[in-house]
């Protein structure tokens, strides 16, 4: 279900046509960037939440599934609950303003994963991180289908052969063909030229007419975060 539901969102950042799909890859990353610090932000939850509805409504408009994108944005909600029950002192509304904090910021990464290839993410973020991070994380993107794809195969194998074994022997499985994996991924990305200076970089970076709606849009996620602020 993970890997059919990653595999959804690459589909869309590769093959969208939306209006956020032409702006540039540079103006999608900076907004997603101003919502998750205007999230960490903000005071008060119900101009989050108002936050939050502008994002589904970008996310319509990407053609995005906006209710996927709203479950996709409850991730954090079991780390929460831990956090919950280990300091249970903590306020009702207390909560509710971290819970909103985390789905805002997680809806905005969605978004952009759901409307920009991480490749094109990788040539924005490549300004400012080490050109040996950069293809890291290239390698690692795309070893987590390979990892989540060899993951279900065994899980189906384990389940049609009637194997009763533990977890552990099936995670000490996959973490060896998950290093072997990572490995060849990582030579034949290297062969490919992914750790060496990108030409398509300048026009990732190159302003666009579009660049207006997430760039207005991410305004006035953080114009209602600095106005909860507001004693």
């Amino acid at each position: 279900m993970i890997a059919e539901d990653i595999d959804r969102m690459d589909a869309l950042a590769a093959g969208g046509r939306s209006i956020l799909h032409r702006a540039s890859p540079a103006a999608r990353v900076a907004s997603a960037g101003i919502v998750v610090v205007s999230a960490a932000l903000a005071g008060r939850p119900l101009p989050l939440a108002a936050g939050a509805g502008i994002l589904l409504l970008l996310a319509a408009v990407a053609g995005a599934e906006p209710g996927r994108v709203l479950l996709r944005s409850l991730a954090p909600l079991p780390f929460l609950g831990a956090l919950f029950l280990l300091h249970p002192e903590t306020p009702l509304e207390r909560m509710g303003l971290l819970l909103l904090r985390a789905g805002v910021s997680c809806m905005a990464l969605v978004l952009l994963l759901s409307t920009t290839t991480f490749a094109d993410v990788l040539r924005v973020l490549g300004v400012f991180l080490p050109r040996t991070l950069t293809a890291a994380l290239a390698v690692l993107y795309r070893s987590l289908f390979i990892l989540l794809r060899a993951s279900t195969h065994m899980m189906e194998a384990a389940r049609l052969r009637g194997a009763r074994g533990g977890a552990g022997t099936m995670v000490g499985g996959l973490l060896l063909h998950a290093f072997e994996r990572t490995e060849n991924v990582a030579c034949v990305m290297h062969v490919r030229g992914v750790d060496v200076p990108d030409p398509d970089r300048a026009d990732a970076l190159r302003p666009r007419a579009a660049d207006l709606l997430p760039l207005g849009a991410a305004a006035a996620v953080a114009a209602l975060s600095l106005a909860s602020l507001r004693p």
